[in-house]
C-alpha cells in the first residue's frame, strides 16, 4: 500500500480545502503540497541562476518544512507554504509562476510506479531529474523507482498550475498510445509509411533486441527492430506500416505487438489504433523519417481542386 506522507501545517481558517478526489485502484493522487515562489530568473535561456537547483546539483537540498525560508543572494527570504490541489486534481498558485512545489509519498517497499504529471518544467524524484510537461498536454508518463519509506517529489512549475499522480504499471514494458505519430491511409493506395509510439521500460536494466510488429487488418505483420531502451525510461520509437490498399473511407485498425529477443512470438504488450482512410479530395497526413535525428515526423496535404478547362494549373502553397 502507498500513502501520501509528510506532515502539513494547518491551512489558515478561511475556506475549507477541497476534498481529494477518490483515486482509482493502484493510483495515488498528489493532493497536499508545499510551494515556494520563484527563486531564480528563467526565460528562454540555456543558462540561468537558480539557487535551489544549485543545492540539488551540490547534493545539499533537503525536503522543506512548512514555513521554512530560503535566503536569496539579494537578501529576500521567500517561504515554503502549504497548498492543496482542487477537486479536479490541479494545484493552482501564483507562486508557481516560476516557483517550486514539493510533495512526499510513503512506500512500504521498493516498487516502480508511473509518474503522470502536467504543467511542470522539470521533476526531481528523490533528487533524480525527470522531464516535464510544461504545456500540460497530459501525455507524459515516466517510470520511476520508489524506495521504501519516504520519497521526495519536487516540481519546477512556470505556468501557475500542476497536476500529478502515480499509477501502477501493468507490466515491465508498455506501449503508451497517448502520444503517437501516424499517417492517414488513402483509398486505393498501398500504404508504405512510418508511425511512432512511446515505449515505457519500467525495469532497472537496459533492454535490447526488442521489436515492434505492426499489422493492418487483412495484411501480414511487419516487424521493426527497436533501439535499446534505458532503465526507467520512455522512448518514442518508429515502426514501419505496410499492407493492402483500403477500399473505402473510414478507419482501418492497426495492431501493434511489442516482442522481445528471447520470445519473438510472445507479445510483451499489445494495442490497437485506428488509422483514418481518406478520399483523394480530402486532406491527409504523410509521415517520414527525419534526416536530422531519425525521428518520425509528419506533414499535412490539402489536395488542390482540379482546375477548370483552360484555367492555369493550381499553385503550390507551403505553410
Amino acid at each position: 500500500m502507498l500513502l501520501l506522507g509528510g506532515q502539513m501545517s494547518a491551512m489558515p481558517a478561511a475556506e475549507p480545502s477541497p476534498a481529494a478526489p477518490a483515486p482509482a485502484a493502484g493510483e495515488i493522487l498528489l493532493h497536499e503540497f508545499r510551494v515556494l515562489p520563484a527563486v531564480g530568473r528563467y526565460g528562454r535561456s540555456a543558462v540561468f541562476n537558480d539557487p535551489l537547483e544549485a543545492r540539488i546539483v551540490r547534493g545539499t537540498w533537503v525536503p522543506p518544512a512548512a514555513g521554512e525560508t530560503m535566503t536569496l543572494p539579494d537578501g529576500a527570504t521567500p517561504a515554503w507554504e502549504t497548498a492543496t490541489a482542487g477537486a479536479d486534481g490541479w494545484l493552482q498558485s501564483r507562486a508557481l509562476r516560476g516557483g517550486y512545489t514539493y510533495a512526499s509519498v510513503q512506500a512500504d517497499s521498493p516498487k516502480v510506479m508511473l509518474l503522470e504529471a502536467s504543467g511542470h518544467n522539470m521533476a526531481y524524484v528523490n533528487g533524480v531529474p525527470r522531464t516535464g510537461d510544461p504545456y500540460a498536454y497530459e501525455y507524459v508518463r515516466l517510470p520511476i523507482q520508489l524506495r521504501k519509506g519516504r520519497n521526495d517529489l519536487l516540481f519546477h512549475v512556470s505556468r501557475g498550475r500542476l497536476k500529478a499522480k502515480l499509477t501502477a504499471p501493468n507490466g515491465p514494458l508498455l506501449l503508451d498510445t497517448k502520444d503517437y505519430t501516424l499517417p492517414d491511409l488513402r483509398i486505393e493506395e498501398r500504404p508504405q509509411a512510418w508511425g511512432a509510439v512511446v515505449v515505457l521500460n519500467a525495469t532497472d536494466r537496459t533492454l535490447e533486441g526488442l521489436a515492434l510488429s505492426s499489422a493492418l487488418a487483412g495484411s501480414r505483420a511487419v516487424r521493426t527492430p527497436l533501439p535499446p531502451l534505458l532503465p526507467y525510461s520512455a522512448r518514442k520509437v518508429g515502426f514501419r506500416i505496410a499492407g493492402s490498399a483500403p477500399k473505402m473511407e473510414g478507419t482501418v485498425p492497426l495492431r501493434l505487438r511489442l516482442v522481445g529477443a528471447e520470445s519473438r512470438n510472445r507479445a510483451l504488450d499489445t494495442t490497437e489504433i485506428p488509422l483514418r482512410v481518406r478520399r483523394p479530395d480530402q486532406t491527409y497526413k504523410v509521415t517520414f523519417v527525419s534526416e536530422i535525428d531519425g525521428s518520425v515526423q509528419y506533414y499535412a496535404v490539402n489536395p488542390a481542386t482540379p482546375a477548370a478547362s483552360g484555367s492555369p494549373p493550381p499553385a503550390l502553397f507551403l505553410s
